[in-house]
């Protein structure tokens, strides 16, 4: 084997180590027919099935290019598992062609002990690339600025400041000896998505990023409301347990009631014939707000909005009788999740 033929991408910064995977996949399709590139997800086949697949596809030729990449995610859903044995994924990889590249990506630390990292880190084809989550204000600074850049959005220093200071506010705070941090660092991609949508609208890039972090209009809050929509209970209360490190149960439960008043605004003026432009400039919503709103406007009916108004205002007597709220919270999602 070539130097350097096997990568193995991990650590707690997931979303970091993930675009770099990303990187390598659109580089190598430039250069490269789609036949060439081999993705698999180990967390969707078992280990048996996962082996056979690595080898069967990772070993044959190719008619048109004798190059090949290798993509394998999630690969600690293997590793820590002793029912698995790693000794016949090691065999494997000895057998890979020389122009075969094969990249592991994990969502996590893999432990520097396992099975695997024992044979990487003795074999002299192998680099390992850990990507942990920024500990300083000034590291953070330095992810954000990588973040913005890797969705095509030029923003200036002091707009990268003023998302820092609001992403980052606890992240030098310390407790027992870890860093506190609110956000997981892919729900801050949402912000940059969205600075870059209403980019597209407006120019006043400082007013955007004010509009976005005021807890209103939150995509984080966005996200939560379609996950309802969808019916996603476990994905809502996921989504909801991350969003109280950041909210008061109160607080949340206010912008949904607010979020779904927007939504039904939206559904009655298109049931009266208004046009798309006509609800936005009547209603003077930012173009991330309608447009996030519509996306979940179109999913629901006026049937819908009443049985959610409903629980509602059930939940909202419940909130004034003394009950505990982020209980509430948790009943109300699950509660709308099944409307």
């Amino acid at each position: 084997m070539t130097k350097e033929q096997l990568f193995l991408f991990h650590g707690n910064d997931n979303f970091t180590s993930l675009e770099n995977v990303k990187t390598w996949v659109t580089v190598f399709k430039d250069k490269h027919p789609d036949s060439s590139l081999i993705c698999i997800n180990a967390d969707e086949v078992s280990y048996t099935d996962f082996l056979k697949d690595l080898e069967s596809k990772a070993t044959a030729g190719s008619l048109f290019d004798e190059v090949k990449l290798v993509v394998v995610k999630r690969i600690n859903t293997y590793l820590g598992n002793k029912s698995y044995n790693l000794k016949t994924l090691i065999s494997v990889l000895k057998l890979l062609p020389e122009k075969t590249f094969l990249v592991f990506w994990a969502d996590n630390e893999i432990n520097q002990k396992s099975e695997l990292m024992n044979y990487f880190s003795k074999s002299e084809q192998s680099k390992v690339k850990i990507f942990s989550k920024p500990e300083s204000a000034h590291g953070f600074n330095l992810w954000l600025e990588k973040a913005a850049v890797s969705k095509q959005l030029q923003l200036s220093n002091s707009d990268l400041n003023l998302l820092a200071q609001y992403f980052g506010r606890d992240l030098i705070r310390k407790s027992n000896n870890q860093t506190l941090f609110p956000f997981n660092l892919g729900e801050i991609t949402t912000y940059l998505e969205a600075i870059s949508a209403s980019l597209a609208i407006e120019t006043d890039s400082k007013k955007i990023i004010n509009d976005l972090i005021t807890p209103k209009v939150n995509p984080i809050i966005f996200d939560l409301t379609d996950l309802i929509i969808q019916q996603n209970t476990r994905g809502a209360l996921d989504k909801t347990q991350l969003l109280t490190k950041i909210y008061d149960p109160i607080e949340i439960s206010n912008i949904i009631f607010w979020q779904f008043r927007i939504i039904l605004k939206i559904i009655a003026a298109r049931e009266l014939g208004n046009s798309d432009s006509e609800i936005m400039r009547v209603s003077k919503l930012s173009y991330f707000l309608f447009n996030k709103a519509q996306s979940i406007a179109q999913k629901i009916s006026l049937d819908q909005i009443e049985t959610i108004y409903q629980i509602l205002l059930e939940h909202d007597y419940r909130q004034k009788s003394g009950f505990d709220q982020n209980w509430l919270l948790d009943l109300l999602i699950i509660k709308l999740s099944k409307s």
